[in-house]
């Protein structure tokens, strides 16, 4: 995971020094806009939006979007060291899709977030900080609502499981989407409470 991510930081470098050097080619237009102390480049090919880079007062780096060949885009958010918080994958209604990154302060990663159109969809992972240990794990429906969840501890070697009571799908997406290892407890103990107690559709 540490490589992918470090693949990401240089990758992200090149498409900077790319929208530097592009300032120089005639098909490149910037646009410059300053409000409320944030400078914001806008640049543009053959009339098209590319790219915007937005920094502070400071002139320190606050966010980067890159319109990709795929026709989505990529956004990067820093604080105020220049550390990299969060990095979104967007469609063209700035919509969330596929996985979102998100970091702790020292740097290492805290959290991948799949999106869909906007919600939250598949399974979200969270990590420890120090030792980078898989923390808990969510599972989220086409709703963007969870269903289930498993908590472990800084060793990975112990875990707890737990389903929202308030997703009355619960019941059902466990049955049909949760991994063997943890399905027949979960069924078992919303079956134990009684799922129409539970308000679960069955």
């Amino acid at each position: 995971m540490k490589i992918a991510i470090f693949k990401k930081y240089i990758l992200i470098f090149i498409i900077l020094i790319g929208h530097l050097s592009c300032k120089n080619n005639s098909d490149y237009k910037l646009k410059k806009i300053f409000k409320d102390g944030i400078r914001t480049e806008i640049l543009y090919f053959r009339d098209q939006l590319v790219s915007s880079i937005l920094f502070d007062d400071k002139d320190r780096l606050l966010k980067y979007k890159v319109l990709l060949l795929d026709s989505t885009i990529q956004e990067i958010n820093f604080d105020s060291l220049g550390m990299i918080k969060t990095i979104h994958k967007l469609n063209l209604k700035d919509q969330q899709i596929n996985n979102s990154y998100y970091f702790y302060n020292s740097g290492n990663l805290k959290n991948i977030l799949p999106f869909k159109e906007g919600k939250k969809y598949g399974v979200a992972d969270e990590y420890y900080d120090i030792t980078g240990y898989l923390k808990t794990q969510f599972f989220y429906d086409t709703s963007g609502s969870y269903y289930f969840s498993i908590f472990f501890s800084d060793t990975s070697e112990e875990f707890f499981l737990d389903f929202n009571k308030n997703n009355p799908n619960s019941y059902l997406e466990i049955k049909k989407n949760t991994p063997e290892k943890y399905k027949n407890l979960l069924l078992r103990e919303m079956e134990k409470i009684g799922l129409d107690s539970l308000k679960q559709n069955h």
